[in-house]
């Protein structure tokens, strides 16, 4: 079983936030969102409220290259910046998190 978890260090608890093959996992500074990538190169945000998943970022899986995304949060919580190579080399990606309405829901 493979998902993100959160521990509240205060208290001890843990919180199941997401089930899915995740990878490389952060949380934004303001704590408003939760990034994870997976095999697939898929670049994901959840809320940290609901556990919900949305797709941010996909297609950056190259034959012949295994760069995962290792995606972070900028500082100021509002894009999201990841390694690709959608364009068949190895690039550095910025996106800008949209409105989380805008982003596709997994159905």
């Amino acid at each position: 079983m493979h998902g993100i978890v959160s521990l509240d260090f205060g208290g001890g608890d843990f919180k199941l936030q997401c089930r899915y093959p995740a990878w490389h996992t952060q949380g934004s500074p303001d704590g408003k969102w939760i990034l994870g990538d997976d095999s697939d190169r898929n670049v994901w945000i959840i809320s940290p409220y609901s556990g919900e998943r949305r797709l941010l970022a996909q297609g950056h899986k190259t034959e012949g290259i295994e760069r995962r995304p290792r995606a972070s949060f900028t500082g100021d919580s509002r894009g999201v910046i990841y390694q690709s190579t959608h364009l068949g080399k190895e690039v550095i990606m910025v996106a800008e998190i949209p409105e989380w309405d805008a982003l596709p829901a997994i159905s």
